[in-house]
């Protein structure tokens, strides 16, 4: 009884931190010292070198990064909304001022 009433609750919470750990720069940057367990913004920021700033690769793997995170939440938007208003007060919420 108590799962199917959380279940869009829950979906949202799934949904936003899936969406941190893929931007995670700070943690990843700090403590992983093996490009292979590197996050996409961090090795985003790595593609520079000391005298170029290669915009256009920069630009390119921002939007393949970007990508995933949009295709999820528009596939999945009824459930987000959803969660996200399950809580919300409905019907007569006259408040005494």
């Amino acid at each position: 009884m108590i799962l199917p009433m959380a279940k869009p609750g829950l979906f949202t919470v799934g949904v936003f931190t899936f969406t941190a750990s893929w931007s995670e720069f700070l943690m990843a940057l700090t403590f992983n010292s093996e490009n292979s367990f590197r996050t996409i913004p961090v090795g985003i920021a790595l593609f520079g070198t000391q005298f170029t700033v290669p915009f256009a690769q920069i630009f390119a793997a921002s939007v393949a990064a970007t990508v995933p995170i949009v295709i999820l939440v528009l596939v999945f938007r009824r459930s987000i909304v959803s969660g996200l208003t399950s809580g919300a007060v409905k019907g007569d919420a006259s408040i005494d001022s």
